[in-house]
């Protein structure tokens, strides 16, 4: 909004016409706090909007952790069951791919 380098006068409305000087002194008065506190609660409203976005980027991280975590895990068995199956090994009997196996029955085998 571009405004002239001569002073005019504020807009009047039909509502603050019919004001006194006094009444008119309050109503301003009380505009500019009803507007102290809208700047007040939106600049709360940003700050709690600011925290809630660090910390879905937060739990983001932590998701591509677990996700990278999960991954590298599947690689891991995948591993291990290609080396049992070169090793001639059952992935049945395998104690960490079946956890009702005892111990002792996979070094029967």
């Amino acid at each position: 909004m571009v405004r002239s380098s001569s002073p005019e006068p504020a807009k009047t409305t039909k509502r603050t016409r019919t004001l006194t000087p006094q009444q008119l002194a309050r109503k301003r008065a009380t505009d500019r706090e009803a507007q102290r506190t809208m700047r007040t609660r939106t600049k709360e409203h940003i700050g709690r909007l600011e925290r809630e976005i660090e910390e879905l980027k937060n739990k983001q991280i932590q998701d591509q952790t677990v996700q990278g975590l999960l991954h590298r895990n599947k690689e891991l068995q995948d591993e291990l069951n290609r080396l049992n199956n070169d090793m001639g090994i059952s992935a049945a009997v395998y104690p960490y791919s079946n956890p009702g196996i005892s111990h002792e029955r996979v070094h029967r085998v």
